[in-house]
């Protein structure tokens, strides 16, 4: 939540997808934890600082199709769908230490160090680059 703050004014962009993979992460842990776990999912649901886009027949056809045309990558369902959330939304700038979003284009603002944190998944900040919108590559 610190770092969602520190980002003001920009808001922070996730979806349904990435919050049911961070509390599968959590899904075995201690009760205490599993609670926390459930408690920020909530809490970032409410955000005014943060867009949870939802979980969609279409958003999983666009996740579905590239993680068929990209059969030599590593790319989970999730992460395909978040790439193509980006892509759909203009985002360029992504708040993960996942390499896998650089190979499509997209770069970091902040690198979150050694662990992946799925919960923070993209960045709205739209930069502007010789009149047009960079995107994460097609």
């Amino acid at each position: 939540m610190d770092l969602s703050r520190s980002l003001a004014p920009d808001r922070i962009v996730t979806t349904d997808e990435v919050l049911s993979e961070y509390l599968a992460f959590f899904a075995g842990a201690r009760p205490s934890i599993r609670a926390e776990a459930g408690k920020n999912v909530a809490e970032l649901m409410k955000s005014l600082t943060v867009l949870v886009f939802p979980q969609s027949r279409d958003c999983f056809l666009a996740g579905l199709e590239l993680y068929r045309a990209r059969p030599d990558k590593g790319y989970s369902l999730v992460d395909c769908i978040s790439m193509q959330t980006m892509r759909r939304e203009g985002l360029t700038e992504v708040l993960t230490n996942d390499r896998h979003f650089e190979q499509e284009g997209c770069r970091w603002p902040v690198v979150l160090g050694n662990h992946d944190d799925p919960l923070l998944a993209a960045r709205t900040r739209r930069r502007q680059r010789g009149g047009h919108r960079r995107r994460c590559r097609p």
